[in-house]
């Protein structure tokens, strides 16, 4: 299933580059991104955050072969297990169909300390 909707407000949300972020299995730069069946799809750029939800929802791809230079969000809750030892990310779905549309990290804001503080102390309704 493609991911066509159209983001409407993405005000909310950040974009942090992958040399920044850490994982139980190293910094996020460094893992290779495979698809389920073992084939090398690309790295990890960044990542797409909604720090007031306290929340990572996407992973920014850049695919490597045949794909070359593309950029794919994948949604978050749409990956796989990250295998430590051997620095990879394996998505459990095909990248190509699954990725997000509509939506450019490029044009996000840079995660700030603004996010960092919005992450810690989220305002809370009345």
């Amino acid at each position: 299933m493609r991911h066509d909707t159209q983001l409407a407000d993405t005000s909310d949300l950040s974009y942090l580059e992958a040399s920044k972020v850490s994982s139980p299995g190293g910094v996020l730069s460094e893992l290779d991104v495979l698809s389920a069946e073992g084939q090398q799809l690309g790295r990890i750029e960044g990542v797409v955050i909604d720090a007031g939800a306290r929340r990572v929802l996407y992973l920014s791809v850049r695919s490597s072969g045949w794909l070359r230079g593309e950029r794919y969000l994948v949604p978050a809750d749409q990956l796989g297990q990250i295998e430590g030892e051997n620095k990879v990310l394996r998505l459990r779905v095909d990248l190509r169909n699954e990725a997000v549309q509509g939506l450019d990290a490029a044009t996000l804001r840079r995660f700030s300390d603004e996010d960092v503080l919005s992450a810690m102390f989220p305002t809370r309704a009345a």
